[in-house]
Order: C-alpha cells, then structure tokens, then sequence
C-alpha cells in the first residue's frame, strides 16, 4: 500500500511533464501583441504579404493609366505554389480581394482563377480592335516557394512570395509580358 501511495504522485508528475514537456510545432513572433503562429506558412501570411506588396505594385510607374481615369481591373490569376502547406482557392482569393479593394488603388474583376496564365493573355489577344470596358487590365499573378535549412534541433523554412501583374490590355505592345512584381520573404524557425 505504501509504494501505490508513491508510484501515485511520481506517475501524475509523469503525465504533467510529458503533456507540457512536449509541445512543438509553433513559432512566436518577436512582438508580444500578436498571436502564435504555425510553423508552416498561413493564410494569414499571405494576406499580410498582399497588403504589404500590393500598393507598391500598383503604384509602379511602369504600370499605365487608364483613359477613363477608373483604377485599373485586376483579375486574380493562378497561384504557382511549391510549399508544404495547403490554401484553399478561396481563401486565397478572399485575401486578395480584400486587400485589393483597401488599397483603393485598383479594382478587381470577378473572373475564375483557375485558368492558366496563357488562357488570359489568348483571350486578351482576341479582343484587340473591340470594345474592352469590362475586361481586366492586369493579371495579379502569385508565386510562394518553401526552402528547407536542417541545423541542430532546429528547422528554419524560408518562404518567398512573389506577386506580379502580367498587362491583358489588347491593344498594348507589351500584351502578356509582365510589367511588375514585388518580393518578400519570411523565416520560421521550429524546434524539433
């Protein structure tokens, strides 16, 4: 009876040290005000690199105005993704269209994401010499690639995002080409 009293006590302690002993998997950023992260890029990442990058992309001199004097129309394009984690398509574009419509910069078109680059450059080719009111200005195009660094209990990943704006403008020289893009990067470091 004595030794169940003892292995009592040590085996709670046991239970108590492996439930909060083990605990991986999270990063906390610098500043105390935010939240934990994941270890893995997050939609909320994203869309805090969008409304970073986005105002200087659309204001580039290289980007043209519009005879109309309106923003130009953005139609969110694909998203070339080579990273661990999984965004669905909408709530990608959810992001997208938020910061878009922030900014007050520009407008955004309704039209599908799930075409090929090359489909909207075709479709922007056979529209030259017509009326093109409704049609995208510019494609916001996404790149995200993950870079895995191995040291000592310790993962770093490096995401580099990417976002350009490739001109569907009919009857521009520089149709299909892209005009701009801007870059970040983020670090996550997790404890193995």
């Amino acid at each position: 009876m004595k030794k169940l009293k003892n292995i009592i006590p040590f085996s709670l302690l046991a239970c108590l040290a492996f439930s909060t002993g083990c605990q991986s998997g999270k990063t906390v950023r610098l500043d105390p005000s935010q939240v934990e992260e994941y270890r893995d890029l997050t939609i909320r990442d994203l869309n805090e690199f969008s409304a970073r990058m986005f105002p200087n992309l659309i204001s580039n001199p290289a980007l043209q105005k519009r005879s109309d004097n309106l923003p130009p129309l953005i139609a969110i394009g694909p998203m070339t993704a080579k990273i661990t984690a999984e965004f669905t398509e909408s709530s990608r574009i959810r992001g997208l269209q938020k910061v878009i419509t922030q900014s007050g910069l520009a407008r955004f078109s309704s039209s599908k994401s799930g075409s090929p680059t090359s489909d909207y450059v075709s479709f922007a080719r056979s529209q030259q010499g017509r009326s093109v009111a409704n049609m995208p200005d510019y494609l916001l195009v996404q790149t995200i690639e993950e870079y895995r660094e191995y040291q000592k209990k310790v993962l770093v990943k490096t995401y580099d995002y990417e976002i350009k704006l490739v001109d569907l403008r009919p009857d521009s020289p520089t149709l299909g080409n892209d005009l701009v893009f801007e870059s970040e990067s983020i670090v996550k470091m997790v404890r193995r």
